[in-house]
């Protein structure tokens, strides 16, 4: 995952130097359908469950910067994801999980925020998520437990559409690390253009003249 995110930090870079484009910021808000997470292994778990999630009021929320042109663009995003009332299922431990995703991505299509001619796309990233459990309310019989920010290493998967500057996305986020540790989110967000530049071409012939 770490060769992943390097190589497409290594595309933003030779895309940004090789093309004329278009540079966008848009606004990101959505809700997951379910989100879990798994924090890493420790001896406080005492076999325990290392667990929480949740389906219910869950909102990710976010910037996104992108470089792109005609059907295709390279992002940078930073986000939120907060769930006041995920729990721990299997045993009770206490209410809330929150999260911070950091990506790069590749969109196509309507996904670029920019296409004119395309209704449909896709963007697929990775990156890095910092995840905690457990924010509020730990039940006194788990007080031993030790909750604190874990990152995983996630790789996203989104498809939607839209028209101008709005896209409506379907996205999956999987991360993984060291201790077992897991995230899984999944839901829809919205994309809505906030900022846009005009083309290096334009701008190059205003210059001119």
């Amino acid at each position: 995952m770490k060769r992943l995110l390097f190589n497409v930090l290594v595309g933003i870079f030779y895309w940004s130097v090789s093309c004329n484009a278009q540079w966008s910021s848009s606004m990101v808000l959505g809700m997951d359908f379910y989100q879990q997470y798994k924090n890493p292994e420790h001896v406080s778990d005492q076999g325990s469950s290392r667990s929480s999630g949740a389906a219910i009021l869950a909102i990710p929320f976010g910037i996104q910067v992108s470089y792109g042109k005609n059907n295709a663009s390279i992002a940078l995003e930073a986000g939120a994801n907060f769930a006041p009332l995920a729990i721990d299922v299997n045993e009770f431990k206490g209410f809330g999980a929150v999260s911070f995703p950091l990506m790069a991505k590749f969109n196509a299509g309507a996904l670029t925020g920019i296409s004119k001619n395309r209704l449909i796309g896709y963007s697929i990233g990775g990156g890095i998520q910092f995840n905690r459990t457990e924010l509020f309310g730990l039940n006194e019989k788990f007080k031993e437990i030790k909750r604190s920010i874990f990152p995983t290493y996630v790789g996203e998967l989104g498809v939607g559409g839209g028209v101008g500057g709005f896209n409506l996305i379907l996205f999956l986020r999987i991360g993984f690390n060291q201790a077992n540790a897991f995230s899984l989110n999944t839901g829809i967000v919205t994309k809505t253009n906030l900022f846009k530049s005009k083309t290096a071409n334009n701008n190059k012939t205003l210059h001119q003249s």
